[in-house]
């Protein structure tokens, strides 16, 4: 029989400063988040594509600048200039990958503190109204939002964004964690303890 814990969070969550990973501390133990290990497993072949691809376009669309600034061109030092070209080519790869996660992230605070289109900035609406809309069209409770959750017998842990209970017809109803992809995950018949604060 699995449990799954849920407590409130992510105030006792931390990032490693060499290696970037999350991780959560519940009752003296430090686990891993999920997303940290999705990311230690390497990222997606599409992905690694299509950053290679930003670099490739950002050097055709620029190249004449590129050029001239490494032949010293624009009086400064090539040497200094091929150095900043490496860093902008290297933000190329992932610049519009951090934007869009940039504005998923603006998205889901808005969600997560339940402000209405009108108390957003224009560019959020469109994407505020689908998540809103899908909670009408859905019929979804909304339970519990950002919390962690811990499985202390394999050892991860992670924050949930809903806590959800929908009717799927014939009177029958099931509970589903809603996640940062926007999928619901039904859960099975755990047994689920909700428990205090005890970071």
């Amino acid at each position: 029989m699995t449990t799954v814990t849920i407590a409130p969070g992510p105030k006792n969550a931390r990032t490693d400063p060499t290696t970037q990973l999350r991780y959560y501390g519940w009752q003296g133990r430090e686990l891993p988040s999920v997303t940290s290990i999705r990311r230690m497993a390497g990222i997606p072949f599409g992905l690694h594509n299509w950053s290679i691809t930003e670099v490739i376009d950002h050097v055709i669309d620029h190249a004449f600048i590129i050029s001239d600034r490494l032949e010293g061109l624009n009086g400064k030092e090539p040497e200094a200039e091929a150095a900043l070209i490496r860093h902008e080519l290297r933000a190329a790869a992932t610049a519009k990958r951090d934007a869009a996660g940039a504005l998923g992230t603006a998205v889901h605070d808005a969600a997560a503190s339940g402000k209405h289109l009108l108390e957003v900035d224009v560019e959020l609406q469109p994407r505020l109204a689908q998540y809103l809309d899908w909670v009408k069209v859905s019929g979804a409770a909304i339970i519990a939002a950002e919390f962690q959750v811990f499985n202390l017998t394999v050892g991860y842990a992670g924050t949930v964004d809903l806590l959800v209970q929908q009717d799927i017809g014939e009177g029958g109803e099931h509970l589903g964690l809603v996640l940062g992809d926007g999928h619901v995950c039904r859960l099975p018949t755990w047994p689920v303890s909700l428990l205090p604060e005890q970071a």
